[in-house]
């Protein structure tokens, strides 16, 4: 009758559960993150789940994670584990969209465009990014005049060109739209 905790978890096989366990271990570290006195635990819960040696467990961790858990996974080696980190809703914290337009992949960088809006800050920081598909991308969005300015005189031809065209269009639509205000002022 003398059982200890380690002889419930030798049962345990099933990867599904243990996903599932670490699921619902973020949600409660999240909650428990809250609590100051608690941070020693949390972080040491922390630390065990982001350095579990199965990149899938870590990357179906982020799904539950807390933005502290998230910050702590966002460096983690694995690309996929990095990429859903920038697709989590935590990704909207100012400090982990600027980690993640400073990865060394691009995709990473394309899951946060892919899910969010980035801070101005953020956008500034992509402009000037070594990965040219980013900055590509980022030239054909409504971006304000002067970000746009500064990538329709990026080095690849492309993403000047993508830059020279969204701020033409713009060009042409604000002229249009002063055409019609004028035409309504002279039918007034």
């Amino acid at each position: 009758m003398n059982q200890t905790i380690d002889d419930h978890f030798e049962s345990i096989n099933s990867d599904e559960f243990l996903v599932s366990a670490l699921q619902m271990l973020g949600k409660a570290i999240g909650f428990r993150a809250e609590r100051e006195f608690e941070s020693g635990w949390v972080d040491a819960v922390t630390r065990m789940v982001s350095s579990h040696p199965d990149p899938y467990i870590r990357a179906v961790m982020v799904s539950a994670a807390s933005l502290r858990q998230l910050k702590v996974l966002l460096t983690d080696e694995h690309l996929g584990v990095r990429v859903a980190c920038a697709s989590s809703p935590f990704a909207i914290d100012a400090d982990v969209q600027l980690a993640v337009a400073n990865d060394s992949e691009a995709v990473v960088v394309h899951a946060l465009l892919d899910s969010h809006d980035p801070y101005l800050h953020v956008m500034r920081g992509l402009v000037n990014s070594p990965h040219r598909s980013v900055r590509r991308r980022i030239a054909s969005l409504n971006l304000n005049h002067e970000l746009l300015t500064v990538l329709s005189q990026d080095s690849d031809r492309k993403v000047a060109s993508a830059a020279a065209s969204t701020l033409a269009t713009r060009h042409r639509r604000q002229q249009a739209s002063k055409r019609r205000i004028t035409r309504a002022k002279e039918c007034s």
